[in-house]
């Protein structure tokens, strides 16, 4: 079962790796007491994720005041000073109210 699973992996280095290992965890599965049922199931969802995932990490785009900030100021030199700025006003703001 664990071999067609893992044709679905494009990758062949990675396809045995994950058999090797994959062939130990239900060998192994009966003196642990797990299901051999729940591990296939967990396989099959990760070959199935290895198949349709892209492998290309996603930029996250800023929000909130620094990509506000990033966004008129342009240089991020400027937006370090104006955030260190913003954070010492709001540190003294609050040390003024505090005595």
């Amino acid at each position: 079962m664990i071999t067609v699973l893992t044709t679905l992996i494009r990758d062949p280095e990675v396809r045995a790796r994950y058999r090797e290992q994959w062939t130990a965890d239900l060998d192994g599965a009966a003196e642990l007491g797990l299901s051999r049922r729940g591990l296939l199931l967990g396989i099959a969802v990760t070959c199935l994720r290895l198949r349709f995932t892209t492998g290309k990490a996603h930029e996250m785009l800023p929000i909130g005041p620094l990509a506000i900030a990033l966004r008129h100021l342009g240089n991020r030199g400027q937006v370090l000073v104006a955030t260190s700025l913003s954070a010492l006003f709001l540190l003294g703001g609050a040390l003024l109210l505090i005595r």
